[in-house]
């Protein structure tokens, strides 16, 4: 098979879930049909009624290109109810082989626009031990397909680009192939459970303004509600299911912004409660001096 040049595998992917976005990992999960097809001359056989398919475990006699995912660290061949596998044979030597995967893979993820962010997801993969001079990667026609890939619980697919090219490493060049995907963070939760709460307590901390200043308990315990009701916001953000970074995050930014406009609110009433007594004392003071001299 590698007697003369190298062989060309072309490949196509049609996707059937991405999901699963564990931030606290910077990871996720996508299941796929993954297509492989090469032609391999010495498999070729008269036309008889067209191409042969084989299933299970058996397409593993053959020689196959031995693919793996470089930043996929975990994933599994479905096996309900049967190996979802197969290779199949037309007469001029053509292979396509198809495998059903479900792959959890790296993602180098930036929080710094946190809710409102944009993460860049890459799948790559390449042959694990033959060299360009053995084999080289391409896309099928079909390139890449998706079902109701596009939308998930916390991100929505905005796109994707086509990647290919030459690795370099110490055991030789290796051709890849990769897909980078493009997300864009559904906003509506963190809109519904922070953003508009948040804006809803500095709005109520605001209404101690046009409350009397003589009304001491009602200006107090309002102040202490919205001050804690914001330290609940901010401690019940979720913080274990995202990484510990050394950045400041949109959410974080705003979040800090809310507590100082109620604590400002809070403090306020303080310096106005301290201001009027101490002008009170002033005038209390004024008046028996009067009266003394009087």
């Amino acid at each position: 098979l590698f007697s003369g040049e190298a062989v060309q595998v072309k490949v196509g992917i049609h996707i059937v879930y991405i999901g699963n976005f564990r931030e606290s990992d910077m990871e996720y999960t996508m299941e796929m049909y993954f297509r492989q097809y090469w032609k391999d001359a010495r498999l070729a056989f008269p036309k008889l009624n067209g191409p042969v398919t084989f299933s299970g475990e058996l397409p593993d006699v053959l020689w196959q290109p031995d693919t793996y995912f470089e930043n996929g660290f975990d994933g599994r061949l479905h096996h309900l109810t049967v190996l979802n596998k197969f290779l199949r044979l037309h007469p001029d030597g053509s292979v396509m082989v198809s495998t059903r995967l479900t792959l959890t893979c790296s993602c180098e993820m930036d929080f710094r626009r946190f809710p409102m962010d944009t993460q860049i997801c890459d799948l790559h993969f390449a042959s694990y031990g033959f060299t360009t001079r053995d084999l080289i990667y391409s896309w099928n026609d079909e390139f890449v397909s998706y079902g109701n890939a596009k939308e998930n619980a916390q991100f929505s697919l905005k796109t994707f680009r086509y990647l290919n090219g030459t690795r370099t490493y110490a055991t030789g060049h290796f051709s890849y192939l990769g897909v980078r995907f493009i997300f864009v963070r559904r906003l509506s939760f963190f809109l519904a459970k922070i953003y508009v709460p948040a804006m809803l307590v500095v709005f109520v901390s605001w209404l101690s303004f046009f409350v009397d200043k003589n009304s001491v308990p009602a200006r107090v315990s309002l102040g202490i509600t919205t001050v804690l009701t914001m330290t609940t916001l901010i401690m019940g953000l979720g913080q274990d299911s995202l990484p510990v970074v050394s950045y400041m995050r949109a959410l974080d930014w705003y979040l800090i912004v809310c507590y100082l406009l109620v604590f400002g609110s809070f403090a306020e009433y303080a310096v106005v409660n301290y201001t009027s007594k101490f002008h009170l004392r002033r005038r209390n003071v004024g008046v028996k001096c009067k009266t003394v001299i009087i």
